[in-house]
């Protein structure tokens, strides 16, 4: 267990859980240092289909929850997504960042 002001040493991020999901799925990922943050889920033909973070954040731990739900509120259907987690220094969106993507399930 890690004490409540270890910090992260680098960027993580993790795969969702419970993967497949039928409702909702967790995604966990960690931060080093303030930055610029992120997270959206795309389509399998690279459509982006929700908006998750976007916002400077502080360095910590990070857990949120999708509800499988797209911009609209609408349920979206079966199928395999991806989730891209992207963190920038404030004002470098070219250089110095980490981005990672990730695959998940979702069954209905």
């Amino acid at each position: 267990a890690r004490g409540a002001s270890e910090l992260p040493r680098d960027f993580a991020l993790y795969q969702n859980r419970p993967n497949p999901s039928r409702q909702s799925t967790i995604i966990v990922y960690q931060l080093p240092k303030p930055v610029d943050t992120s997270l959206k889920i795309y389509d399998l033909k690279g459509g982006l289909v929700r908006t998750l973070v976007d916002e400077k954040q502080k360095p910590g731990y990070y857990s949120l929850v999708w509800d499988g739900k797209g911009r609209d509120g609408e349920k979206v259907a079966s199928g395999v997504y991806f989730y891209r987690l992207t963190a920038h220094p404030e004002g470098s969106r070219e250089s110095g960042g980490f981005i990672q993507t990730k695959k998940l399930a979702l069954l209905r």
